[in-house]
């Protein structure tokens, strides 16, 4: 299943399965260290249903969220409007984002594991893009699940959550050169289910390191959490980046 039809078939069901809620109050908290005084302006890559642009919004930014999903973007436009936010949504790629932009952005993220969902060219293309968007000493924070962890561990089974009418249990299909992220659903009263599935992308620490620098990011920084505690390749579940132009 293409990616952004992934999501789109997701999207009803996206905020229910991770407590929206719950991640906005979170994600506010937890950028708020992050976002120096004299910043103004933000951009979330990978926005899905909005959560992390609006953590930037109460934070005091104006911001600019972008998704390949149609109907992602739909829910983050009712989910700012239900928090009285102006948040501008774009259903488009980042690199459609006009050169006009360029050196006008203060923070860029891109959390909830939404670089696994593009694949090494582009993401690329996205790196360089952000560094030409960011001011000078504008910093881009990146989070993507463990996958040398992943690998190792093999385990199938991602996690098992439950919402007022559904039990969703996400879990992975391995494969050589190939990983497989599956979103199974099961209404609680029918029993009825269904079940969508997408290829994730295993970019490590090491390749986006590369990728960065090559944009012309430096001081590079990884932890294993938005607490900036130390990552470990054998034991942290999330990698976060945190790169400065």
């Amino acid at each position: 299943m293409r990616n952004n039809k992934f999501y789109n078939d997701l999207s009803s069901d996206y905020d229910s399965m991770l407590n929206i809620d719950k991640v906005i109050n979170n994600r506010t908290s937890s950028l708020k260290k992050f976002i120096k005084r004299e910043y103004k302006n933000a951009i979330d890559i990978g926005c899905g249903t909005g959560a992390d642009s609006i953590a930037l919004a109460m934070n005091g930014l104006n911001v600019n969220g972008y998704d390949t999903s149609e109907k992602m973007i739909k829910k983050a436009k009712l989910n700012a409007k239900g928090k009285n936010l102006k948040i501008r949504f774009s259903n488009s790629p980042v690199q459609d984002i006009k050169s006009t932009y360029n050196s006008k952005i203060d923070i860029v993220v891109s959390l909830g594991n939404a670089v696994a969902n593009i694949n090494t060219v582009t993401l690329n293309s996205i790196i360089r893009k952000v560094h030409k968007l960011l001011k000078p000493n504008g910093i881009f924070i990146i989070q993507i699940l463990n996958y040398e962890l992943i690998r190792k561990s093999n385990k199938r089974i991602v996690n098992i959550t439950k919402s007022k009418d559904s039990l969703f249990i996400r879990f992975y299909d391995f494969a050589k050169n190939k990983l497989i992220f599956n979103v199974l659903r099961i209404n609680n009263s029918s029993q009825d289910f269904s079940l969508i599935s997408t290829e994730l992308f295993e970019h490590k620490r090491n390749n986006l390191k590369a990728i960065l620098k090559q944009a012309g990011f430096s001081g590079i920084r990884f932890y294993s959490d938005l607490n900036e505690s130390l990552f470990n390749s054998k034991e942290s579940k999330d990698l976060i980046i945190i790169a400065k132009k």
